[in-house]
């Protein structure tokens, strides 16, 4: 009995460690098969477009509370580097020949080419990349979207350099406070939004974004128009002409399901996306902090 019990604990002993041995061999093949890629952006914006009588159904630009790839942000930059996400060297771009032609073109303006390496994950876990680029709009006009900080502002020391000159001389110091104002000013992006890459059974992109484009409505101020038999000529010889400056926004909001190595469009009526996604072979992941992801903006 005692033998037959020693027996039985031994091959319970042996099928648990041939688990265990099985499920570490299983774990090292997940993480050993854990897929890195290359995500080219290129984002244009049509110069000529037709105007039609088509109605735009207002949309707000999407909100980042999640941790996101954020290029001018050093914290940002550090956290994801930590989670697996670089930037291919220069040599690594592919899309350059294109990006020459849409510079060149009269046709388009260029708004951004963007590239960034990131881990093949689900679209719950992966990081989304986040894009603000293009003309800056100030408080001068008007949105349906909050406006934010802007990315660069002017250093204290040219703000110093402007303000004490004009102290020296005791001249009042008009313009200290807008000045200052400049650096605190909110501003609206040309183009804002993101776009994520995720993988499931195969590749998927979601893009979430909006384009901002200046809109001058006359608003004509009826109420000199009242009462005229009571009024002179000269009362009602020009009425008052109000000019609102609003941005439109034009959403892109797709899913697509992508296909590595192939160049996809997303195409709008006001602006075009191209995304390539090249599969990446990956060494060990290192902090490595002199990895920066820096998005490229260029303008005609």
């Amino acid at each position: 009995m005692l033998l037959k019990l020693i027996r039985q604990s031994t091959l319970f002993l042996l099928s648990l460690f041939a688990f265990h041995l099985s499920y570490a061999e299983q774990h090292k093949e997940v993480e050993k098969e854990l897929k890195y890629y290359d995500v080219e952006v290129v984002i244009f914006k049509n110069i000529n477009v037709l105007k039609g009588p088509e109605q735009i159904k207002p949309r707000q630009a999407p909100d980042f509370l999640d941790l996101y790839i954020n290029s001018t942000d050093t914290d940002s930059i550090q956290r994801i580097i930590e989670l697996g996400y670089s930037t291919p060297t220069e040599d690594e771009y592919r899309l350059l020949e294109i990006v020459e032609k849409i510079s060149r073109s009269s046709r388009y303006k260029l708004l951004t080419h963007s590239i960034w390496r990131q881990p093949g994950l689900a679209k719950e876990e992966v990081l989304p990349f986040h894009i603000q680029v293009g003309e800056t709009y100030g408080s001068e006009y008007s949105s349906i979207d909050p406006a934010i900080e802007p990315i660069e502002e002017p250093l204290i020391e040219e703000l110093t350099e402007v303000i004490e000159p004009v102290q020296k001389l005791n001249v009042p110091v008009e313009n200290e406070q807008q000045t200052t104002e400049f650096v605190t000013n909110k501003i609206w992006y040309e183009l804002e939004g993101k776009i994520t890459i995720g993988l499931s059974r195969y590749l998927h992109a979601y893009v979430d974004l909006v384009l901002r484009i200046p809109q001058t409505s006359q608003v004509v101020n009826q109420i000199s128009f009242q009462n005229t038999a009571n009024k002179t000529t000269q009362d009602i010889e020009e009425p008052l002409d109000f000019s609102t400056r609003i941005l439109n926004n034009f959403a892109l909001q797709e899913h697509r399901r992508m296909r590595s190595k192939t160049l996809h469009y997303l195409d709008h009526p006001e602006f075009g996306v191209l995304i390539l996604i090249t599969p990446y072979e990956a060494p060990q992941i290192e902090s490595d902090t002199s990895s920066v992801i820096t998005p490229i903006v260029i303008q005609n």
